[in-house]
C-alpha cells in the first residue's frame, strides 16, 4: 500500500536500531524537514536515517549526527525493476560525526557508503547546498556517493570537508 503526501517535520530521532524514515517504491510527495537524527543505525548494517526511492521527495533542513551507513539514501539499485519514478531534492542538510563517535565507533561503520548515498536509478534527483564534514569510517566512506551507473542527478553547491579516508564526491562509473 502506497502512502503519499507525508510530511515528517521537526522530530528528534535518537538511537534507532535500523532505518528511521522510509518512503519506498512509488510513494509520492514525502517531505522530511527540520529533524535531528542522532546516533542511528545501531544494527551496523546497511541502514539509513532517511531512505526514499519514491517520486518528488524533499529532504531538507535536517541535521544528521553519528550513523553507521548513510544519513540519506535515495534512488533504486540497478538490480531492481524500474517501474516507478524516483526523483526529488536533498538540500540544506548538515551531516557529520562528532569526536566521541569517531573515537568509539568508526571501526564499526560499514564500507562502501556515503553520507548521502545516491543509488543507480534516478529520474532527476537534485543534491544541493548540503554541508558534510568530519565523516570517516573503515574505508571508502564518501561525502556524496553515486553508486554504479548512476544517472539523472544534479549535484551542486555542497560544502564537503574533513573526509579523512575517502572521496568528497565519488561518481563511480556514472553516466556522463
Amino acid at each position: 500500500e502506497l502512502t503519499d503526501n507525508v510530511q515528517f517535520d521537526s522530530n528528534y530521532i535518537e538511537r534507532c536500531y535500523e532505518d528511521c524514515v522510509v518512503s519506498l517504491n512509488g510513494c509520492k510527495n514525502t517531505a522530511v524537514s527540520n529533524c535531528f537524527f542522532y546516533q542511528n543505525g545501531l544494527r551496523f548494517h546497511q541502514h539509513n536515517c532517511v531512505l526514499c526511492n519514491g517520486e518528488e521527495f524533499h529532504i531538507y533542513n535536517n541535521m544528521f549526527c553519528n550513523f553507521t551507513y548513510s544519513a540519506i539514501r535515495v534512488g533504486v539499485h540497478y538490480s531492481q525493476p524500474h517501474t516507478f519514478l524516483c526523483n526529488g531534492i536533498i538540500e540544506n542538510n548538515e551531516i557529520w560525526y562528532d569526536s566521541t563517535y569517531i573515537n568509539d565507533f568508526w571501526k564499526y561503520t560499514l564500507m562502501d557508503s556515503g553520507a548521502i548515498y545516491v543509488a543507480t536509478i534516478n529520474d532527476g534527483t537534485i543534491v544541493r547546498n548540503n554541508c558534510i564534514h568530519d565523516y570517516t569510517g573503515m574505508s571508502d566512506n564518501r561525502g556524496i556517493f553515486c553508486d554504479d551507473g548512476t544517472g539523472n542527478v544534479m549535484i551542486y553547491g555542497n560544502l564537503i570537508y574533513n573526509i579523512s579516508n575517502s572521496y568528497t564526491i565519488d561518481l563511480r562509473r556514472t553516466h556522463i
